[in-house]
């Protein structure tokens, strides 16, 4: 049985500066992801530190915290304008997502808006039209009120550990021999994530969402 936990916008952001040599190169100096729940908040920052989406053909598994929550979109990114050595915040691709849990494991699916064209740095950084993950979070990082028991250190990411300020991530695209000691379930052949990633680009027009770089 697959429970719908959450739904809304997704943003895929990135903190740049001019590259060298090739004036249409540009230096990541860091990668978001943003979820904005549909009726509820906070929107949460997820701060990935591959500055990348891993690829599922690669069974790669990034890190990534959640290191900002916020009531609007404008206080999202004013930490990054506001820096000593601020970047250039582009906002690669806008489009839905969705959070299920199935059995002991939550995905992480979303889809691109129909009216979201994908530059080359979005496709450069993983970005694909649409794609699915499963989201982990480490017990460690979460306080005890909020901590599952358990003895792994992996643990489903439900829209309620996601609320918590440092919250340690795992973004998972495949599945690898020794998962089982982590907490992160075998890649399930029910192919659930597709199927949901599937449904959400049936969906149709642009989400309606505030602008990160007009915020």
């Amino acid at each position: 049985m697959v429970e719908i936990l959450e739904q809304g916008a997704i943003s895929f952001l990135a903190v740049v500066s001019p590259g060298t040599g090739d004036p249409d190169a540009w230096d990541v100096a860091r990668f978001f992801v943003v979820l904005a729940p549909a009726g509820r908040r906070p929107l949460r920052r997820l701060s990935v530190r591959r500055r990348r989406l891993p690829e599922p053909e690669r069974a790669q598994r990034f890190y990534a915290h959640v290191d900002r929550l916020a009531i609007r979109a404008a206080r999202l990114t004013d930490d990054v304008r506001a820096g000593r050595r601020p970047g250039r915040i582009r906002v690669l691709a806008v489009g839905r997502y969705t959070l299920a849990r199935h059995g002991d494991h939550v995905h992480l699916a979303y889809a691109l808006a129909r009216a979201c064209g994908r530059g080359g740095l979005a496709r450069a950084l993983g970005v694909r039209a649409a794609a699915s993950f499963l989201l982990c979070v480490f017990r460690r990082s979460l306080p005890p009120p909020r901590r599952p028991a358990g003895p792994l250190p992996l643990a489903a990411a439900t829209p309620e550990r996601l609320d918590v300020l440092g919250a340690e991530i795992a973004l998972v695209a495949g599945g690898r021999d020794g998962d089982g000691r982590l907490g992160i379930p075998r890649a399930p052949a029910d192919r659930v994530g597709e199927t949901l990633a599937s449904a959400l680009l049936r969906r149709g027009p642009r989400p309606r969402i505030a602008s990160m770089t007009r915020a």
